[in-house]
């Protein structure tokens, strides 16, 4: 086999040692970990990707350490077997991996369910609940991240996750009484100037908006990057934005544009709150503010996505559509 589909493939081939008997199973646990898939006994297949063959590598060097033989070698095809089939057996695999979260993530939704419908709730309860989502969620960035070829349950696993985070963030403002942001919690803005803020490629009125209020109101100069989520590995000078798992997102009611105004301590800005009634109308489309020009801002900003070059220019021209809009708000 020639051309793109060429040594496709990474395969780590070992034996081991009768005794002691907990090195299969801790070598098993390990090839698990790395989202390999077994082709026959003792015969492990992963995408010939560098990160995999350094973890084959790795790998093979333990094996070796604990007085077992190993070998990774490339293979442009597996026993004959289409790469369409293997792709589908990681699927397959990654797809039960997800039903596992979409299973734990039904017995939490039911759990607050309860709470709500009895008036159980309380402060201890819902950071017990936090807690348990916070492992849900390092559970679904484990598959992720050997999720080699987008099972199809990891969309639903994703959105299922992100509808307990705005759940369990509701709950929590109800129980907080919509009180104001902690000052522990404020932004310093000192600490984020010079940072490159990412957010996802394809922007709507909700990341233009905040990306607008980021520039105006924490770093003139600030670095944007936009990024395939999926694929986005977070580096130590980036501040995530308005994406999954990020601090500077929806959090129960709010939408992105609206958490980074309470986390800024700019709830007293009256013409920052304006704008974020219509942006929150447009980007949740739950009617709450009935902000007359919602409907006509979302136009505009739907019409920019159409007419720019890029990410880059939407947000710039985009940006002097919320300066225009902040210049005539009411004080």
């Amino acid at each position: 086999m020639h051309g793109v589909n060429a040594n496709r493939w990474i395969m780590l081939m070992y034996q081991l040692p009768t005794k002691p008997s907990n090195l299969r199973v801790k070598i098993w646990r390990r090839i698990q970990k790395l989202g390999a898939i077994g082709i026959r006994n003792s015969a492990y297949v992963l995408p010939n990707r560098k990160s995999c063959v350094e973890d084959f590598q790795w790998l093979k060097h333990e094996i070796v350490d604990m007085g077992g033989e190993a070998s990774v070698f490339s293979a442009n095809s597996l026993d004959g077997a289409e790469d369409e089939e293997v792709e589908r057996m990681f699927r397959d695999v990654r797809d039960s991996d997800y039903e596992s979260i979409l299973e734990v993530c039904k017995e939490l939704s039911e759990l607050l369910d309860d709470d709500v419908e009895e008036d159980l709730l309380s402060s201890t309860r819902i950071e017990r609940y936090e807690a348990r989502l916070s492992k849900i969620m390092s559970m679904f960035d484990e598959v992720r991240r050997i999720d080699f070829f987008s099972a199809p349950l990891g969309t639903r696993a994703k959105e299922e996750i992100e509808r307990l985070r705005s759940y369990v963030s509701q709950i929590r403002g109800f129980e907080d009484g919509g009180k104001k942001v902690p000052v522990e919690d404020l932004l310093d803005v000192e600490v984020l100037k010079g940072k490159t803020w990412v957010t996802r490629k394809g922007l709507h009125i909700d990341r233009v908006a905040s990306g607008w209020l980021i520039k105006k109101f924490i770093d003139h100069e600030t670095v944007f990057e936009f990024v395939d989520e999926d694929g986005y590995v977070q580096q130590e000078n980036h501040v995530p934005f308005d994406m999954y798992g990020a601090e500077f997102g929806h959090q129960g009611e709010y939408c992105t544009f609206e958490t980074l105004v309470r986390r800024l301590g700019l709830s007293n800005n009256h013409r920052l709150m304006g704008l974020a009634e219509i942006v929150h109308d447009v980007d949740l489309k739950d009617s709450k503010f009935g902000r007359p020009e919602a409907k006509g801002i979302d136009k505009v900003i739907i019409g920019l996505g159409k007419v720019c070059e890029n990410d880059y220019q939407l947000l710039e021209l985009g940006g002097k559509v919320f300066d225009a809009l902040y210049a005539c708000m009411e004080k």
